[in-house]
């Protein structure tokens, strides 16, 4: 007989019978036994064996579209940051603009504030010199408006 193959085939090709090995026999009984459960659960370990192969391909499945998505995240977030760069430099570059035109403004204001009280006024003062009397007939007054309302 060739070399053996595995440990029970080892185990089987020693004589059992033979006196000097006790534990020999003890061992090859033992082996069997652990061969029969194997056999007999080969087809649960099988079952779960699938089921691991099948999470596990799952599983790397999954990681894969986490994988597209964090690229595209970071795609994403790159032309982002750019666009942000962009407008903070573009903020940053009318702020002076900003700050004259409300300084502009404030003048304005003030400007039309000014005008509006030269307006009235002169609104006021253009008043006063057409003055209309009512319930008097025209064209009656003296020469003198003293006299006339003297009378």
């Amino acid at each position: 007989m060739g070399k053996p193959k595995n440990v029970r085939q080892a185990a089987l090709a020693t004589d059992s019978s033979d006196a000097q090995l006790p534990s020999l026999n003890n061992s090859t009984h033992a082996l069997q036994r652990l061969d029969a459960i194997l056999h007999s659960h080969s087809s649960q370990f099988d079952k779960i064996l699938q089921a691991i192969l099948d999470t596990k391909t799952s599983l790397e499945s999954r990681i894969d579209a986490v994988a597209q998505d964090v690229t595209i995240r970071r795609a994403d977030h790159r032309k982002l940051s750019g666009k942000v760069g962009e407008t903070e430099s573009e903020m940053a570059a009318l702020r002076p603009s900003v700050q004259d035109l409300r300084s502009q403004m404030k003048q304005l204001a003030t400007e039309v504030a000014t005008l509006q009280r030269r307006a009235e006024d002169t609104e006021g003062r253009s008043r006063r010199n057409s003055v209309l009397f009512m319930g008097f007939p025209e064209r009656i007054e003296d020469p003198s408006a003293e006299l006339f309302l003297e009378q």
